[in-house]
């Protein structure tokens, strides 16, 4: 992505803002469902894949607009 892309910022900050909001989720569901939180990999594995399917499909669905 070009850094100086408007359209690239776009999608980077709400790929960022979506990271988080899935680990704050995902921290919140563990705490509901008593799950033990014994690593960070338990609370960033999840929104890590959440994040990379997210871009996947950024990708895919917009890459036949892009000039």
């Amino acid at each position: 992505m070009a850094k100086g892309c408007k359209r690239c910022k776009l999608i980077r900050t709400q790929i960022t803002i979506a990271f988080g909001v899935l680990i704050i989720v995902n921290f919140i569901a563990r705490l509901i469902f008593n799950l033990n939180i014994e690593k960070p990999l338990d609370l960033l594995f999840v929104p890590s894949c959440g994040v990379i399917v997210l871009g996947l499909l950024n990708l895919l669905l917009t890459k036949n607009k892009v000039k």
